[in-house]
């Protein structure tokens, strides 16, 4: 079993619809994914932030009391 750990070159265009690397950071600035910038200035983007198994914390939930009223 093969486990990826990036996207891949076209995964990244496809998701950024830039084909230039400077646009693509960009983009993925603008839109909030983090990516690796490697020592000779190219890029990877981890896909651990686009699994669905990521830790959810659930919003907390609020009740009214009325009883201070009347």
């Amino acid at each position: 079993m093969l486990v990826k750990f990036w996207l891949s070159p076209n995964e990244v265009t496809e998701l950024t619809g830039a084909k230039s690397r400077s646009k693509q950071l960009k983009v993925l600035d603008f839109m909030g994914y983090s990516y690796r910038v490697r020592p000779d200035g190219s890029f990877v983007v981890p896909v651990e932030q686009f699994s669905e198994q990521q830790s959810y914390t659930p919003l907390k939930e609020y009740k009214l009391d009325f009883a201070a009223l009347g």
